[in-house]
């Protein structure tokens, strides 16, 4: 039908080649399809395995981020699956969506601006915090997305004295008008490093 959205493509019709990158979930390749989507030859596509020896978890969460990114996928039950994206999502394919350290704003309705920047960098400083853990621990993708609708926030980490949390929470603000500059970031920071020097002193 034409203007029907194709959820399958056989794999038998994909030509793997150079590997792109490495992630959480497994391996990202420059790929061929051939008639993808009824055009004529070969189109260029990323394609992704999971890993051979991942665990069930990491393969549900994959699941999870399929359903996000709502990808043309194989249904087949054997792995590795094998995943297609059309022409005009292969740029965020490559960067995998980044739900973690994505703003409400971003996620409900794919608006992005300084100030969902903003509530990226209070997510960077909650990872530099706790020396690079995941935010969000222990949540797929899809709790993620329902604890933010929640409107909840992460906890104050271990070590994480009240004003550097609150510089956090202040860049997780619902509302992104009520998101500090980065200027301003840049200013609390350089106050709670000229206290702690004194503290050291």
């Amino acid at each position: 039908m034409p203007g029907e959205i194709v959820l399958e493509f056989p794999k038998e019709y994909v030509r793997q080649k150079d590997l792109i990158g490495e992630g959480t979930f497994g391996r990202v390749f420059k790929a061929e399809a051939w008639e993808l989507c009824d055009r004529d030859g070969v189109t260029v596509v990323a394609l992704k395995t999971i890993k051979d020896n991942a665990p069930e978890d990491d393969k549900q969460k994959l699941t999870d981020e399929l359903e996000l990114l709502k990808t043309i996928a194989s249904t087949r039950t054997s792995y590795p699956w094998w995943i297609l994206y059309q022409d005009s999502m292969r740029f965020m394919f490559q960067m995998r969506l980044p739900v973690r350290w994505m703003a409400p704003e971003a996620l409900w309705s794919s608006e992005f601006s300084v100030e969902s920047d903003i509530w990226s960098f209070g997510v960077v400083v909650w990872e530099i915090v706790t020396l690079g853990n995941t935010p969000y621990p222990g949540m797929s993708a899809k709790e993620v997305i329902e604890y933010l609708k929640q409107g909840s926030r992460m906890v104050r980490p271990n070590y994480c004295n009240e004003d550097l949390y609150l510089l956090m929470m202040n860049c997780w603000s619902q509302k992104p008008t009520r998101r500090p500059k980065f200027k301003d970031l840049v200013h609390e920071l350089e106050e709670m490093e000229c206290d702690t020097e004194v503290i050291a002193y």
